[in-house]
Formats: structure tokens, C-alpha cells, sequence
């Protein structure tokens, strides 16, 4: 996969940015009980758990999806590599592409020439 990605944040880095995003001060919880404390732990914990496996999701899906371009990219790039009529892109953003094998054949010159040919005219 040539695509790239944003490297994740480090725990660290990411507990930082959390922090930096609060716009509050933090809950005040002198007077909680132990039960109240108790029931909390047990969200965040439920929720962590949530998060993990909607982070895992989220990593299936991106692959999934890579996959599915690279396929798509490879049936675009037969269909044209392997058209039986020859083709020249001809438009200046695809000026960087060469033409097909058959239009090569048909011009006696090898496909590089052409490509050279049409960036320097």
C-alpha cells in the first residue's frame, strides 16, 4: 500500500492533547462514595473497552478500503495498459504518462521516446 497515513500519537502524547482540550476543571469528587467511584471505574472501563474495538473496526474498514483501491487501480491501469487500440493521454495534467504498447507498435517507437517526445513539445 503506497498510501501513508498519519502515525498514530503516542499514549502520552495523546493523554497531552486530551488534557490541552478540556475546558473545564476537573470534577471535584472529595465527596464522592466508594460505590459512586466504584460505578464510574466501571464506565470508563466499558467505554475504553467501546473505544478499543471501534479503534479496530476503524483499522478493518481503512484496510478494506485500501485493498479495495489498489484493486481498482490495477483494473484502470490493465484497461489501459492493455486496451488492443493504442491510446495517448493528451491533456497537460496527463502529461506525464506514456502512451499504451499498441499505439508504441503502431508508431514504430518505443513507448519512453513517445512520452519524452510529448513532454518536450
Amino acid at each position: 500500500m503506497d498510501q501513508k497515513y498519519p502515525q498514530p500519537l503516542s499514549p502520552e502524547a495523546l493523554r497531552k492533547a486530551a488534557r490541552d482540550s478540556l475546558c473545564h476543571e476537573l470534577t471535584d469528587v472529595s465527596n464522592w462514595t466508594g460505590e459512586d467511584i466504584q460505578s464510574l471505574v466501571s464506565e470508563l472501563e466499558l467505554h475504553q473497552e467501546e473505544l478499543r474495538i471501534q479503534n479496530e473496526e476503524l483499522l478493518q474498514t481503512r484496510d478494506r478500503l485500501d485493498n479495495a483501491r489498489e484493486m481498482a487501480q490495477k483494473s484502470y491501469r490493465d484497461l489501459f495498459e492493455l486496451a488492443p487500440m493504442g491510446i495517448l493521454p493528451w491533456t497537460p495534467k496527463d502529461a506525464s504518462r506514456r502512451p499504451t504498447e499498441p499505439l508504441s507498435n503502431c508508431l514504430t517507437r518505443a513507448p519512453t521516446w513517445l512520452a519524452v517526445y510529448y513532454l518536450a513539445s
